[in-house]
Parts: structure tokens; sequence; C-alpha cells
């Protein structure tokens, strides 16, 4: 390896840092100006001579050699690893341009001058002399004086007042005239003037002007239809009878089927004829077509809970039978991993979502001690407090082990509130909480329903907790909200920040570094059970560095210290067990606990000074939760990057899958001809060329026709779902289901496909014909059409960046934001 060589050149010691930050644009303006042709040439020299693998230097003219000598250095550099790099060091730092790594960046302000310079250059060019104006001064006025004296020549000549040539359709001679109702108008055009009546032209002859009339407004006199339209009204195209009359067919209309999904009483068996008692039950079932032993059963009172047990050793769906004895949901597969007892399968889930915790550093677990804080004011809820935090608590949810749900407290009486706040005030008063409390059932659910239920490792935990404690973490929210300081990068479970946030935020660096010729390195990181492996404490640590109250964290530790998980499984449950690790799954403190975990990584990388860079504003990584992606113009500064979170990993008991880490590179032009290996945890990372990142198909391209088309796809699926399941619908019901299922669009750059698509499905639910006008139907029913959705949808997120304080989102234009994601969407609803 040659990493261990070092060369003295202030030019190539420049270039090499300055390109893992600045676009290459930016490095080729700042490297022409402080550097001179020799220096260049020089440099480049001893960059293709300590690289073996550089091929053949070649050698430059003409009058922009310079900058093309600057680009072959740079893309040298890029497609070099790192670690077959010399490392080059300046001896002169007066050689070097204000701009280097050891120094505050003033990119910006360089940048600047050198636009000013240029703009000054085209003013000199485009700006005219004294003499061009003065002499194109005294052309105009020369023109206006020629105008004025054909203008007074024209005023002199004099010309009659004559009715204007109009031309107009001769009337048809009739016989009947008393058909005609014309009636007199009083209100006749003057004859004319005796001041023009012997100043007539004279290529015309006398024209008597009959008098007008007003005619009344009476329904059309019915005539014959023109000879020389040989189709009907209802023909849909104009062309000749006699050469096209055998060209139209005859389609007989389609018969449907009347009495098809009719509603109804289903005949019930007879159950004389199969000499059954009336305390006996039959099941038949037409899944197979023939009466087997499992479709055909014979059931007493007695044996109804045998029957009913059938489900895990059989895995027989008893909706499907009739009559509807049984109310049974399938869904539980008759064995997991070979075991068939609901006890023993909720045993082994338990043992799986058991996560042992992981060694973390002595560095990763040091901060600030909790006695060191100074007093302060105890925490006090109020009655209020309490209510307004039932009111904003969703309806509908899954209780857990105490049977309770939001609906039973919010119709509990008026001293429910009163009474929570008492039992909460005494909690965070001696940093204590009931057992019941704080016990959690955990539920597997599946994550692919049409996969193997059989296996294990296709279930997700699901926890469900206490009603009571949902409410006290509803008031705890809160004060770590109010008192955590989170980085601008972190996305996720933010006030006023989605998905969306993200991506643009994405795509506008990504494509401020291709619009100057530089393409952009993302490495999409993979945390392997980020939630599960939080060191409890590390956290308590960091807890305590920040303004959260004593009294918050002191119950948040007693209530991780003593909560116990058992998993349910149909309707057996498995052993408690506590948690040594992890944040709890479902908790609405959680994603805040881990947002504050994870901070300091998200810090430590915008320390490095590396990665891409935007008016000043480090964007080098976005993060949503766990999900988090690095962005580099380099794959020295991506190493980098990838290095700090390695070491961050390691000191704080985390850990990243490579196997799903990925890496996308964003071309800009032809792109990179060759992508440097980047190494994780010591394995070299996949490069994609496209990647799902929160929800969004991103390529290399940066285009978005793959996921327009993934969405038209998903609209075309919603639309036949509801046409042929609420068919029978009224119409009020049918826009109520179209708003509800195909206005979610995707806003992106394609619209054609997604306008047709969300036509054609309000045509297919409301059952109109294809020809019928889109605008028209969309009007009369009072539904937005597809650009009406489409603008509310940018005028909502436009005003969600405006009023957000996040830094990243911010491009301060004087007192505008200005995005080119937002103004390629503004454009496209303003010019459909």
């Amino acid at each position: 390896m040659e990493s261990n060589k070092v060369i003295i050149n202030e030019f190539l010691t420049f270039v090499q840092n300055k390109i893992d930050k600045l676009d290459e644009l930016s490095v080729v303006q700042i490297c022409a100006t402080n550097f001179n042709d020799s220096e260049v040439e020089h440099g480049k020299s001893v960059l293709y001579e300590n690289i073996s693998d550089s091929g053949r230097c070649i050698l430059r003219k003409g009058d922009d050699k310079t900058k093309k000598n600057l680009k072959d250095v740079i893309k040298l550099f890029k497609d070099t690893h790192p670690d077959r790099q010399p490392i080059f060091v300046a001896q002169d730092l007066n050689k070097l341009p204000p701009v280097t790594f050891d120094y505050i960046d003033v990119t910006r302000l360089l940048k600047d001058l050198v636009t000013m310079k240029t703009e000054l250059q085209n003013l000199r060019n485009d700006c005219v002399s004294k003499s061009e104006i003065k002499g194109f001064e005294d052309k105009v006025c020369g023109d206006l004086r020629n105008l004025e004296s054909s203008i007074k020549k024209l005023d002199t000549q004099k010309y009659p007042a004559t009715t204007p040539s109009v031309q107009r359709r001769s009337p048809r001679r009739r016989t009947n005239n008393e058909n005609m109702n014309v009636t007199p108008s009083s209100n006749k055009i003057p004859n004319e003037s005796n001041d023009f009546q012997n100043t007539r032209p004279r290529h015309t002859e006398p024209v008597r002007v009959p008098t007008y009339r007003d005619i009344a407004v009476r329904p059309a006199v019915p005539t014959r239809p023109p000879a020389a339209v040989p189709l009907q009204a209802n023909s849909t195209r104009p062309v000749r009878a006699d050469k096209h009359d055998d060209s139209f067919t005859l389609v007989e209309r389609k018969k449907r089927k009347r009495n098809t999904n009719m509603s109804g009483t289903a005949q019930k068996p007879n159950t004389e004829l199969l000499g059954l008692s009336s305390n006996t039950y039959t099941f038949i079932s037409k899944a197979h077509g023939t009466r087997r032993w499992l479709d055909h059963c014979l059931t007493t009172t007695a044996a109804w809970s045998t029957v009913v047990s059938a489900r895990v050793l059989y895995d027989v769906g008893w909706s499907d039978h009739l009559p509807l004895a049984i109310d049974y949901k399938q869904g539980l597969p008759a064995s997991v991993e070979g075991l068939q007892d609901p006890g023993e399968i909720a045993d082994m889930f338990a043992g799986r979502f058991k996560v042992a915790p992981r060694a973390a550093s002595a560095e990763g677990a040091g901060g600030a001690p909790a006695g060191a804080r100074l007093a302060e004011e105890r925490l006090q809820f109020t009655a209020r407090d309490v209510a307004r935090a039932l009111a904003g608590m969703k309806r509908g949810k899954s209780p857990g082990l105490d049977r309770l749900s939001v609906e039973h407290l919010l119709y509990a009486g008026e001293n429910i509130c009163t009474k929570l706040c008492n039992l909460y005030n005494m909690c965070i008063r001696y940093s204590y909480l009931p057992s019941a409390l704080m016990k959690t059932v955990v539920v597997p659910v599946a994550k692919n329903k049409t996969g193997d239920l059989g296996s294990a490792g296709n279930y997700r935990p699901i926890s469900l907790g206490t009603i009571l404690g949902k409410v006290l973490e509803r008031l705890l929210q809160p004060e770590l909200v109010g008192k955590l300081d989170i980085s601008d990068a972190q996305f996720g479970f933010r006030p006023g920040l989605l998905t969306d946030s993200a991506i643009l935020s994405l795509k506008h660096t990504v494509k401020y570094y291709t619009d100057r010729s530089t393409s952009v390195y993302a490495c999409f990181l993979d945390l392997s059970k980020a939630f599960d492996l939080v060191n409890y404490n590390i956290l308590w640590n960091k807890l305590s560095s920040s303004d959260v109250p004593n009294d918050v964290i002191s119950l948040l530790r007693y209530w991780y210290g003593n909560q116990t998980n058992c998993v349910r499984w149909g309707d057996a449950t498995s052993n408690e067990y506590r948690l040594d690790c992890g944040v709890r799954q479902g908790g609405l403190t959680s994603p805040d606990l881990f947002n504050l975990y994870i901070d300091d990584l998200i810090r430590g990388l915008r320390s490095t000074n590396v990665g891409c860079h935007i008016g000043g504003v480090c964007v080098n990584n976005l993060s949503y939760a766990d999900d988090m992606v690095l962005l580099s113009p380099s794959i020295r500064g991506l190493q980098k990057l990838l290095s700090v979170c390695e070491h961050y990993a390691n000191a704080h008991g985390l850990k990243y899958n490579v196997s799903k880490t990925e890496m996308l590179v964003f071309r800009a032009g032809r792109g990179p001809e060759r992508v440097p290996e980047v190494v994780l945890d010591g394995a070299p990372v996949r490069v994609v060329q496209q990647f799902r990142y929160l929800g969004h198909i991103l390529t290399s391209d940066l285009r978005d026709d793959t996921d327009i088309e993934r969405e038209r796809r998903a609209l075309s699926i919603r639309c036949n779902m509801l046409a042929r399941r609420f068919h029978r619908c009224s119409e009020q019901v049918k826009i109520t289901l179209f708003r509800a299922y195909c206005q979610n669009i995707y806003t992106g750059r394609a619209m054609s496909t997604m306008r047709v698509q969300y036509n054609d499905a309000y045509r297919t639910l409301m059952r109109r014909p294809r020809y019928c006008s889109a605008s028209g139907m969309f009007s009369e029913a009072g539904v937005p059409d597809f650009f009406a959705v489409l603008r509310s949808r940018i005028a909502t997120f436009w005003s969600g960046l405006r009023s957000t304080g996040n830094a990243i989102l911010k491009v301060p234009v004087g007192e505008q934001i200005c995005y080119a994601a937002v103004a390629n969407c503004y454009e496209i609803a303003t010019t459909a």
C-alpha cells in the first residue's frame, strides 16, 4: 500500500482535501485563480508518477488547458482508492488559497467573488457606449418625425362614412312568408350624411342599403339538412358515405346478469333429512367440491371446545362454512418452527424477542453524573393536563393486559382526571410506579402474510402497554421534546417534519452537486435492532447531561428497570421476562429517547468537515430515526464518514448490518468510470442502481419515473377494488371512498400517466363512459381533479417548509426559501 508515502505539494494538498467537500466546479474555479499553469502541470505529473495504475498522463493544449488539467487531477483522485493515494502536505501555507482543510471555510465567499468577476466582465462586454446611445436616439427621433408627417397627410383626405362590409348569408326565398316573425325596429339606422353624398369613391357603384330591423327571438324554422353532410349527428368521425359505409360494425350490447350478488337469506341445511337432533351443529363447505372429513363435521354441545381447537391442528377456517355457527378469525398457523402447543409457541417467541445487550466501551458510557445537577422545581401535573392528554389520544386501539382502552377513561366520569392527576403526581414525587402499570403484552404479527407463516423469522413484535402507562407517557413527552436539543439532520419523529422533508433535502443536495458536474456517493446504513440495543447506562448519562428534569429521569429509570413483558399467542401467554436493553417498543417517549441516543453520532459526522455542504450548511448525513444516509462527493470522504459510524456503534453497543447496507452513486453526466470499494466493519459495501429509502425509490439518474409507475399501479389496484366491492353503493358513498383511497398522489415529474390513471379510476368507480369529459364530471360531483389535488399538496408542503426552523431545509434567498424540487413541482402545477 502506498498510503504511507508523504509528498510535499501545495496544489495537490488543496485538491486532495477539498474534493471531499466541494463540488468540482468550485474546486476548478478556485485552483485556476490561485495556481498558475506551471504549478498545475507539475502537480499533475507528480500525481500520475506516484499512482501505479493511473495510466498515461495526457498533455493538454489550448487556451483552457489549465481547466482540463485540473479536471484530470480531480478525476484521478476520485477514481483511485484512498488507501493507494499518497499523503500530500503543504510546506508553504502562503501558497494555499484562503480555503484549506485547517482554516475556516469561506468557500461561499470565494464563489461569490468569482461570480461577481464574471458578471462584471459580461457587463463590460454587453454595455454600449454613449455615442451608440446618441445615434440610436437620433434615429428614433427621425422615425417619429416621419410618422407625424405621414399622419398629417392622411388627415387632409376625406373618406365617406360607409357601412362596414360584413359578410352575411343571404336569406333563402320562402313561400310561406307569414312564418317569418319580423318585428319592425324602433331604432333605425339614420341615412347617410349629406356631407358625404358627393364623395363616393370612383371604383364603387351606388348600393341601396336596406333598412335594418330587429328580428324577434322565435323557434328556428325547420329546414332540411345540408346535402354536404352524409352522416347523422351521432356519428363519431366525418367520413364519406360512398366509400366507408361498410366500415361500421354493429355491436350488440352485452347482456349482464341481473341476479348476481343479490342480498337475501341463505338456505339452511335440512337437519331432519340428516337425522340429527337440535343440539348438534353441521358444517358444510364447498371449498373442495366434496364432503370430506374436514369439510363435513358433526359436533355436539359437549364437543364444542374440541371442534374450536381443531383450527390449530388443521388450520380450518370456519368462517367459510354455512351456517356461521362459529365466529372464528383465521390468522394463526397450525404450527411455528415445529411447535403446535400455543404455550410453547409463546415461550419460543419470548426467547427470540428478548435481546441481549452488546458490550459498550467506557468512552461511550461516559457522561455527567446525575448528582452534579442543581436543585430544580418539582414537576407537577394538573387535572386539565390529564384531560388534555386524554383528548389527544387516538381511539380504537387494542388494549393491553389491563383490558382497558382510552374510551373507558373518557366516559368514566368527571372525577377520573383528578384521580389520575393525584396518582401521577405521587409517582413522580416518589419515583415509583405500580407493577400492574408497567406490564406489557407482546403480540407477534406476521411481516408478510403471503410468506411462510410457520417461520418465526416472519414475525415482528407489537407491544401493547396499559392505558394508564400511555397517559403518563403522554404527559412526560413534552418535558422531553422541549428540553432535548436534537440536530437538524434528524427528521424522524420531529414536529412538522415528515419523510418528504428528508427526501427533499436528499434530492436537493444531490441536484446541487450534479448540476456542478460532481457525482455524489450515497451510502444507506442499516442498524440491526437499533431500538432494542440501546444501552441504559449510556442513555441515563446522556439524559443527565441534557436539560430534562431530574424527576423525569428518575421515573424513567425506575420504569425501565422494573418493567415486565410477556408474549401472547392465541389464548396462551408466555412467562414474564425483563428487558436489559432497548427502549420500549410502542412507547410515546421511545422515539425521543432514541433520537437523543443517536444524536452524538450525527454531530460527530458533521464535525468531520467532509461530505456534502451547501451554503455553509453541512448535509453529509440525513437521518430518519435509525435510517441514515451518508452523502459525499468523493469515496475518500465517504470512507471517513463510515469510519466515524463504525467507531460510534462499537462504543454504544450498536451493530450495522453490512448485508443490507448499500451504496448508490448519483452520476453527473457520464459519471465516474470506476467506483472504488468502501468498507464497513471489514466487509465491502454493495453498489446498487436504485434504492428504496423512506418509501421512495431513488435511482442513480435521480428520475422519478420508477416511483410514479409504482404509485400508478397502486392507484389502479385501489380503484379496481372499490369498483368491484362497492358498485352497489350510492354516488355520495363512492365519492367519499374515492377521496379516501384514490387521492394519495405522489408528486413528481412525469405526471401524465398519473393524471390519466386518476381520471380513469373515477370513471370506473362511477361507471362513466370512456369519452366522458374529466373536467365536467369532477365539476359536477364537486371532486377536485388531478391538478387541483396536486396544487393543494404543493401549497401545504410549501407552507410547512416556510414555517420550519430546520437549518437544512432552509436556503435563504432574501426572505424567500428557494428549492429546485419545489420549483419543479410548482412549474408542473401552474403549466397544467
